[in-house]
């Protein structure tokens, strides 16, 4: 009996080692896969192996994940699995350390300030609470914090915080985040080009030291915009074409896009027309790769999401069968040693719950069945509308950058200026698509936020605007059924570009605009002003823009009525106010 447990100690203790060995191995392979960017491997390798462990392993597979996850931009997927970590029981500090600096990425990605502050506050407490993490994990905390304030708070600040970051892994003698660090302080050194040059230079030094090929093209990518922004194009173009020979090497395929669109830029910048158009092309050709390529991981996360719910779904039903089974045979046990006769009766019964069973097994695997495909179309219904919105901006990107090479091109004023108010209403076109919002449940509940369309609007106006322009806003944040979002634009691109026009202010005084739009159960009530003596649009009552802003005052449903230099513009917001807004438009006219 000794020899027996013996040898049943042994067993149990090798299999405990050679598990513990085969999850070092695994977590070694994946983090040397992840130093040189090979991303799809690395998640292809815990895909095919996370069923082989459980617990704190399992977990810790599970955080490397999301990291990967991160870095494919797989943002939603990401914080699915974070979601699902954190609910786990007795989660481990450092994994919840590392979960929430994940989730902080995925809300600045998602550019959500409030959640991603939130994240790295819970990070915070967790390291003030357990400094034992802080070698492992404060350089990440600190350019993640850096990383946040610059992109939404104060750069100054996030300089500072990036270079506490640089101390600390100096001190502790930290190289893991070192191209990461150098990268933070790059971009929050703008407005010193020598030491943030020196930054992006170290950062693609250690790139090159890993030989991580998708690294090394990023900072060529990120050098010569950098150049671009100095306006030392020369400069840039080397840059630019030292990434373009890393190409072949590349594996993301969003980078090698971000590598052609700068040359792009490039090239339109030399006035090279056709070069630019063509490595405009080949950018759009791999970002539609990256897409496709993002549709097929999404799928493959689908599919790893359902069988594993399939699995827990399976285990409980076995479990539940086991306790029913245990239940049934002592009840059985029991009344055989009472009477045959209770034996005869609860063998019958046992025949008609056998069937009931049966019928309501079979019902729950048809709701299964069915709720997976209802998920399923649910998912490709999504990713078809992303497709098409992002096919849309696409072409209105490609009609505006042949309508700008059709304008430089045109030497005739005349035909100059049209182009250029063609171009500024289809950018408004395209503004609206850029801020589209769509709602899965229903289309007809997809929406266009109008306060910030309408800052978008004056912003291309002002661009281009020699003489000094004053723009007073005073804005609800109203949503409109997409429909009605670009008629708004449109008729409000109309009115600035006619004040822009026609307006002429008193002398010595600067043209000044105001747009008031307010939201009343459901009516928009919106006033727009400038200081102009003269509006122009009277005199040509037959002209394109009077006949546009008639057309999307139509659209809108609305009405309008003029007051020297004044619009009062009255329209539903959506359907359901349409009666009450039709009593107010009644009145108005």
């Amino acid at each position: 009996m000794m020899k027996i447990y013996s040898v049943l100690f042994i067993l149990i203790f090798y299999s405990a080692a050679f598990g513990q060995n085969g999850f070092k191995e695994l977590k070694n392979r994946v983090e040397e896969k992840m130093i040189h960017s090979q991303n799809r491997e690395s998640l292809a390798l815990i895909n095919s192996n996370y069923s082989n462990f459980q617990g704190d392993q399992k977990t810790e597979l599970g955080v490397i994940k999301i990291e990967i996850l991160n870095e494919l931009a797989l943002v939603d997927e990401a914080f699915s699995l974070s979601q699902d970590i954190l609910s786990k029981p007795n989660l481990p500090t450092d994994l919840k350390l590392r979960t929430h600096l994940q989730r902080a990425l995925i809300f600045e990605t998602a550019m959500k300030k409030k959640s991603c502050k939130d994240e790295l506050a819970k990070a915070a407490s967790i390291l003030n609470k357990y400094p034992e993490l802080k070698p492992a994990n404060y350089t990440y905390f600190l350019i993640r914090q850096a990383s946040y304030l610059r992109i939404f708070d104060d750069h100054k600040k996030a300089f500072s915080v990036a270079v506490e970051a640089e101390k600390y892994a100096e001190k502790i003698n930290d190289n893991k985040n070192g191209a990461m660090l150098n990268i933070a302080l790059g971009f929050s050194s703008f407005e010193k080009p020598r030491e943030a040059l020196q930054y992006f230079r170290k950062a693609l030094q250690l790139y090159k030291n890993y030989k991580n090929y998708n690294g090394i093209a990023a900072m060529y990518n990120n050098i010569s915009e950098f150049y671009i922004g100095q306006d030392d194009y020369r400069s840039a173009n080397r840059y630019a074409d030292s990434a373009i020979a890393v190409v072949p090497r590349v594996e993301i395929f969003y980078i090698i896009g971000q590598v052609y669109n700068t040359k792009s830029k490039i090239l339109e910048h030399q006035k090279n027309y056709l070069a630019a158009f063509h490595h405009y092309k080949i950018a759009t050709e791999w970002n539609e790769k990256t897409n496709v390529e993002q549709r097929d991981l999404k799928v493959q996360e689908l599919d790893l999401l359902y069988n594993s719910q399939k699995n827990k779904i399976r285990q409980a039903e076995l479990e539940n069968d086991m306790v029913s089974t245990q239940k049934w045979n002592s009840l059985l046990t029991l009344l055989i040693s009472l009477l045959v006769i209770f034996i005869l009766l609860l063998l019958y019964s046992l025949r008609l719950l056998s069937k009931t069973k049966k019928k309501i097994e079979f019902q729950k695997q048809s709701i299964f069945a069915k709720n997976a495909v209802l998920k399923r179309n649910v998912h490709e219904k999504e990713f078809l509308v992303r497709e098409l919105n992002h096919r849309v901006k696409n072409n209105l990107a490609v009609i505006l950058s042949l309508i700008g090479f059709q304008k430089d091109e045109t030497q005739n004023v005349l035909y100059k200026h049209k182009i250029e108010q063609l171009y500024l209403r289809i950018n408004t076109i395209a503004l609206g698509h850029n801020l589209f919002s769509y709602n899965m449940n229903s289309f007809e509940k997809s929406t266009v936020e109008i306060k910030e369309y309408s800052e978008k609007i004056f912003e291309s106006h002002l661009a281009g605007f020699p003489k000094e322009l004053q723009v007073q806003n005073d804005l609800q944040e109203i949503l409109l059924p997409v429909d009605k979002g670009l008629s708004y634009g449109l008729l409000l691109n109309e009115l600035v570009t006619n004040s822009l026009k026609h307006a002429a202010p008193a002398p010595g005084q600067p043209l000044k605009i105001s747009l008031d739009v307010k939201e009343n159960n459901g009516v928009a009530h919106m006033k727009y002003c400038d200081n102009g003596v003269f509006f122009g649009i009277n005199d040509g009552s037959n002209s394109l823009g009077h006949y546009i802003i008639d057309a999307m005052v139509q659209q809108l449903d609305g009405t309008f009525e003029r007051e020297d230099s004044c619009y009062r513009i009255v329209f539903s917001v959506d359907g359901k106010a349409s009666t009450q807004a039709e009593k107010i438009i009644s009145l108005k006219r």
